[in-house]
Protein backbone atom coordinates (compact mmCIF):
# COMPACT_ATOMS: atom_id res chain seq x y z
CA UNK A 1 0.00 0.00 0.00
CA UNK A 2 2.88 2.52 1.01
CA UNK A 3 4.58 2.13 -2.26
CA UNK A 4 1.29 2.40 -4.36
CA UNK A 5 0.85 5.69 -2.48
CA UNK A 6 4.12 6.89 -3.21
CA UNK A 7 3.76 6.15 -7.14
CA UNK A 8 0.74 7.79 -6.99
CA UNK A 9 2.44 11.44 -5.21
CA UNK A 10 5.62 10.77 -7.42
CA UNK A 11 2.75 10.82 -10.66
CA UNK A 12 1.23 13.92 -9.59
CA UNK A 13 4.39 15.87 -8.85
CA UNK A 14 5.65 15.08 -12.43
CA UNK A 15 2.31 16.29 -13.65
CA UNK A 16 2.39 19.16 -11.91
CA UNK A 17 6.08 19.75 -13.04
CA UNK A 18 5.48 19.17 -16.32
CA UNK A 19 2.50 21.71 -16.27
CA UNK A 20 4.58 24.34 -14.86
CA UNK A 21 7.28 23.93 -17.46
CA UNK A 22 4.89 24.10 -20.52
CA UNK A 23 3.15 26.92 -18.85
CA UNK A 24 6.68 28.31 -18.58
CA UNK A 25 8.04 28.07 -22.10
CA UNK A 26 4.46 28.79 -23.86
CA UNK A 27 3.45 31.80 -22.33
CA UNK A 28 7.75 33.55 -21.99
CA UNK A 29 8.07 32.20 -25.62
CA UNK A 30 11.60 31.80 -24.77
CA UNK A 31 12.70 28.42 -23.52
CA UNK A 32 15.68 30.36 -21.88
CA UNK A 33 13.80 32.66 -19.86
CA UNK A 34 11.09 30.27 -18.33
CA UNK A 35 10.79 32.91 -15.30
CA UNK A 36 9.05 35.20 -17.41
CA UNK A 37 5.53 32.98 -17.42
CA UNK A 38 3.32 34.86 -15.37
CA UNK A 39 2.50 32.23 -13.94
CA UNK A 40 5.47 31.69 -12.05
CA UNK A 41 6.22 35.31 -11.28
CA UNK A 42 3.06 36.46 -10.65
CA UNK A 43 2.10 35.45 -6.68
CA UNK A 44 -1.45 35.49 -7.19
CA UNK A 45 -1.20 33.21 -10.02
CA UNK A 46 1.28 30.95 -8.77
CA UNK A 47 -0.96 30.64 -5.82
CA UNK A 48 -3.98 29.58 -7.95
CA UNK A 49 -1.26 26.98 -9.82
CA UNK A 50 -2.59 24.02 -7.59
CA UNK A 51 -6.24 24.32 -7.78
CA UNK A 52 -6.12 23.93 -11.72
CA UNK A 53 -7.68 20.27 -12.10
CA UNK A 54 -7.44 21.17 -16.25
CA UNK A 55 -6.19 22.83 -18.87
CA UNK A 56 -6.33 23.17 -23.18
CA UNK A 57 -4.37 25.42 -25.17
CA UNK A 58 -4.14 23.47 -28.29
CA UNK A 59 -0.92 24.13 -29.11
CA UNK A 60 -0.24 21.18 -30.31
CA UNK A 61 -2.62 20.86 -32.75
CA UNK A 62 -4.55 18.54 -30.80
CA UNK A 63 -7.01 17.72 -27.83
CA UNK A 64 -4.67 16.38 -25.31
CA UNK A 65 -5.03 18.53 -22.09
CA UNK A 66 -1.47 19.59 -20.21
CA UNK A 67 -3.08 18.98 -16.88
CA UNK A 68 -5.63 16.91 -16.12
CA UNK A 69 -6.32 15.51 -12.25
CA UNK A 70 -8.20 12.64 -13.92
CA UNK A 71 -8.14 10.74 -17.35
CA UNK A 72 -6.04 12.33 -20.27
CA UNK A 73 -7.64 10.14 -22.04
CA UNK A 74 -10.35 11.70 -24.07
CA UNK A 75 -12.84 10.84 -27.37
CA UNK A 76 -13.29 12.89 -30.78
CA UNK A 77 -16.36 13.82 -32.54
CA UNK A 78 -15.50 15.20 -36.01
CA UNK A 79 -12.10 16.72 -36.97
CA UNK A 80 -11.27 19.43 -34.81
CA UNK A 81 -9.16 21.86 -37.02
CA UNK A 82 -6.58 24.20 -35.28
CA UNK A 83 -5.69 28.19 -36.19
CA UNK A 84 -3.47 31.00 -34.83
CA UNK A 85 -4.52 31.77 -31.51
CA UNK A 86 -4.34 33.63 -28.20
CA UNK A 87 -1.16 32.64 -27.70
CA UNK A 88 0.02 30.31 -30.17
CA UNK A 89 -2.91 27.77 -31.58
CA UNK A 90 -6.86 27.77 -30.86
CA UNK A 91 -9.47 25.52 -31.26
CA UNK A 92 -12.34 26.40 -34.07
CA UNK A 93 -15.49 26.17 -32.94
CA UNK A 94 -18.69 26.07 -35.67
CA UNK A 95 -18.44 26.87 -39.04
CA UNK A 96 -19.47 22.98 -40.14
CA UNK A 97 -15.51 22.19 -40.74
CA UNK A 98 -14.17 21.48 -37.05
CA UNK A 99 -14.45 19.27 -34.32
CA UNK A 100 -15.31 18.49 -30.13
CA UNK A 101 -13.35 16.06 -27.89
CA UNK A 102 -14.87 14.02 -25.08
CA UNK A 103 -13.45 13.91 -21.43
CA UNK A 104 -14.22 11.91 -18.33
CA UNK A 105 -15.44 14.63 -16.16
CA UNK A 106 -14.22 12.51 -12.85
CA UNK A 107 -11.86 15.00 -10.99
CA UNK A 108 -11.45 17.12 -14.77
CA UNK A 109 -14.48 18.85 -13.80
CA UNK A 110 -15.63 18.87 -10.49
CA UNK A 111 -19.48 19.97 -12.13
CA UNK A 112 -21.52 18.39 -9.73
CA UNK A 113 -19.60 20.05 -6.56
CA UNK A 114 -17.89 24.00 -6.84
CA UNK A 115 -15.56 25.43 -9.16
CA UNK A 116 -14.77 27.61 -12.40
CA UNK A 117 -14.59 27.36 -15.53
CA UNK A 118 -12.86 30.16 -17.73
CA UNK A 119 -11.87 30.66 -21.44
CA UNK A 120 -11.33 32.64 -24.02
CA UNK A 121 -13.21 32.96 -26.66
CA UNK A 122 -13.55 35.39 -29.84
CA UNK A 123 -16.18 35.86 -32.60
CA UNK A 124 -14.64 35.02 -36.43
CA UNK A 125 -17.70 34.93 -38.85
CA UNK A 126 -20.72 36.11 -36.88
CA UNK A 127 -23.92 37.35 -38.60
CA UNK A 128 -25.72 39.35 -35.63
CA UNK A 129 -28.77 38.98 -37.39
CA UNK A 130 -29.81 35.38 -37.62
CA UNK A 131 -27.19 32.67 -36.61
CA UNK A 132 -27.23 29.12 -34.95
CA UNK A 133 -26.01 28.23 -31.86
CA UNK A 134 -22.28 27.02 -31.25
CA UNK A 135 -20.94 25.25 -28.05
CA UNK A 136 -17.86 26.04 -26.40
CA UNK A 137 -18.02 23.05 -23.22
CA UNK A 138 -21.54 21.47 -22.53
CA UNK A 139 -21.86 17.97 -20.84
CA UNK A 140 -23.10 14.89 -23.22
CA UNK A 141 -26.06 14.97 -21.70
CA UNK A 142 -27.19 18.22 -22.31
CA UNK A 143 -27.09 18.97 -18.14
CA UNK A 144 -24.43 21.73 -18.55
CA UNK A 145 -23.79 24.46 -21.48
CA UNK A 146 -21.25 27.40 -22.18
CA UNK A 147 -21.94 28.46 -25.36
CA UNK A 148 -23.00 31.78 -28.01
CA UNK A 149 -27.31 31.53 -28.21
CA UNK A 150 -27.04 32.97 -32.23
CA UNK A 151 -29.99 35.60 -32.83
CA UNK A 152 -32.99 35.18 -34.60
CA UNK A 153 -35.82 37.29 -36.36
CA UNK A 154 -39.03 36.47 -37.97
CA UNK A 155 -40.32 37.36 -41.27
CA UNK A 156 -41.24 41.04 -40.25
CA UNK A 157 -37.18 41.39 -38.93
CA UNK A 158 -38.53 41.41 -35.49
CA UNK A 159 -36.01 39.69 -33.22
CA UNK A 160 -37.37 36.85 -31.57
CA UNK A 161 -34.06 34.99 -29.96
CA UNK A 162 -31.40 37.07 -28.13
CA UNK A 163 -27.79 37.13 -29.18
CA UNK A 164 -25.65 36.22 -26.14
CA UNK A 165 -23.24 33.96 -24.92
CA UNK A 166 -24.66 32.08 -21.70
CA UNK A 167 -24.20 29.71 -18.76
CA UNK A 168 -26.77 27.04 -18.58
CA UNK A 169 -27.68 24.53 -16.11
CA UNK A 170 -30.71 22.04 -16.32
CA UNK A 171 -31.44 18.77 -14.55
CA UNK A 172 -34.37 17.40 -13.40
CA UNK A 173 -33.36 17.71 -9.59
CA UNK A 174 -31.62 21.56 -10.28
CA UNK A 175 -34.31 22.71 -12.68
CA UNK A 176 -33.02 24.76 -15.15
CA UNK A 177 -31.19 28.24 -14.60
CA UNK A 178 -29.26 30.29 -17.04
CA UNK A 179 -26.69 33.56 -16.97
CA UNK A 180 -25.97 35.36 -20.08
CA UNK A 181 -24.70 38.48 -21.40
CA UNK A 182 -25.61 40.07 -24.63
CA UNK A 183 -22.64 39.95 -27.62
CA UNK A 184 -24.51 41.81 -30.33
CA UNK A 185 -21.65 44.55 -29.97
CA UNK A 186 -19.08 41.64 -30.33
CA UNK A 187 -16.48 42.61 -33.06
CA UNK A 188 -14.84 39.91 -34.88
CA UNK A 189 -11.29 38.90 -34.25
CA UNK A 190 -10.96 40.37 -30.27
CA UNK A 191 -10.80 38.06 -27.81
CA UNK A 192 -13.22 37.85 -24.40
CA UNK A 193 -12.45 35.86 -21.66
CA UNK A 194 -15.56 33.81 -20.50
CA UNK A 195 -15.50 33.10 -16.55
CA UNK A 196 -18.22 30.41 -15.11
CA UNK A 197 -18.48 29.07 -11.23
CA UNK A 198 -20.79 27.01 -9.58
CA UNK A 199 -20.79 26.31 -5.53
CA UNK A 200 -24.38 24.53 -5.62
CA UNK A 201 -26.88 25.87 -5.72
CA UNK A 202 -25.53 29.54 -6.60
CA UNK A 203 -24.06 29.66 -10.11
CA UNK A 204 -22.61 32.79 -11.77
CA UNK A 205 -21.11 34.10 -14.94
CA UNK A 206 -18.99 36.85 -15.85
CA UNK A 207 -17.41 38.24 -19.33
CA UNK A 208 -14.17 39.85 -19.50
CA UNK A 209 -13.51 40.06 -15.36
CA UNK A 210 -16.62 42.23 -15.78
CA UNK A 211 -19.29 42.47 -13.31
CA UNK A 212 -20.94 38.73 -12.04
CA UNK A 213 -24.47 38.03 -12.80
CA UNK A 214 -25.53 35.55 -10.59
CA UNK A 215 -28.76 33.37 -9.30
CA UNK A 216 -29.67 30.06 -7.84
CA UNK A 217 -30.97 26.19 -9.12
CA UNK A 218 -33.77 25.28 -7.51
CA UNK A 219 -32.11 22.63 -5.43
CA UNK A 220 -28.44 20.92 -5.45
CA UNK A 221 -27.71 18.81 -8.50
CA UNK A 222 -27.00 14.91 -8.07
CA UNK A 223 -23.48 13.74 -9.61
CA UNK A 224 -25.19 11.12 -11.67
CA UNK A 225 -27.29 14.23 -13.38
CA UNK A 226 -23.87 15.72 -15.23
CA UNK A 227 -22.79 13.47 -18.19
CA UNK A 228 -19.14 13.69 -19.80
CA UNK A 229 -17.49 16.92 -20.67
CA UNK A 230 -17.45 17.82 -24.28
CA UNK A 231 -15.19 20.69 -25.18
CA UNK A 232 -15.75 22.29 -28.89
CA UNK A 233 -18.14 21.76 -31.90
CA UNK A 234 -18.64 21.94 -35.45
CA UNK A 235 -22.11 23.45 -35.82
CA UNK A 236 -22.99 27.37 -35.15
CA UNK A 237 -21.02 30.19 -36.12
CA UNK A 238 -17.28 30.13 -36.52
CA UNK A 239 -15.51 31.07 -33.28
CA UNK A 240 -11.93 30.87 -31.68
CA UNK A 241 -11.88 28.40 -28.21
CA UNK A 242 -7.77 29.08 -26.33
CA UNK A 243 -7.09 28.74 -22.75
CA UNK A 244 -9.16 26.75 -21.08
CA UNK A 245 -9.08 26.41 -17.46
CA UNK A 246 -10.80 24.28 -14.74
CA UNK A 247 -10.24 25.10 -11.24
CA UNK A 248 -11.59 22.88 -8.30
CA UNK A 249 -13.04 25.77 -6.11
CA UNK A 250 -15.04 29.13 -7.20
CA UNK A 251 -11.91 31.90 -8.32
CA UNK A 252 -12.94 35.23 -6.50
CA UNK A 253 -13.75 38.33 -8.55
CA UNK A 254 -10.14 39.60 -7.89
CA UNK A 255 -8.12 36.59 -8.67
CA UNK A 256 -10.36 36.23 -12.22
CA UNK A 257 -9.56 40.05 -12.47
CA UNK A 258 -5.78 38.61 -12.64
CA UNK A 259 -6.59 35.84 -15.19
CA UNK A 260 -7.95 38.67 -17.66
CA UNK A 261 -4.95 41.32 -17.13
CA UNK A 262 -2.21 38.73 -17.13
CA UNK A 263 -3.36 36.09 -19.10
CA UNK A 264 -4.63 37.75 -22.12
CA UNK A 265 -3.84 39.60 -25.27
CA UNK A 266 -1.48 42.69 -24.93
CA UNK A 267 -3.74 45.81 -24.26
Amino acid sequence: MEAKLLSKRKTHCLLVAGFFLSLSLRLSGEASEPGRSPWITDPVLRELSPDIVFHLSFDGANMTPEMAAGPFQFRLSGQPRFVPGLKDLALVAGGGQSGAAIYDNKLNFPIATRGTMVMWVCPVAWTHYHGPNTVFAMTTNYSFYLERQGPAHNEHGELTRQECVLFLVNTPTAGNACLNFGTTSWAAGKWRMLAATWNWPEMSFSVDAGGFGVCSVKKVPLPSEFGSLLIGASGGEETLIDEVYIFKRVLTREEIQQLYQKLGPAR
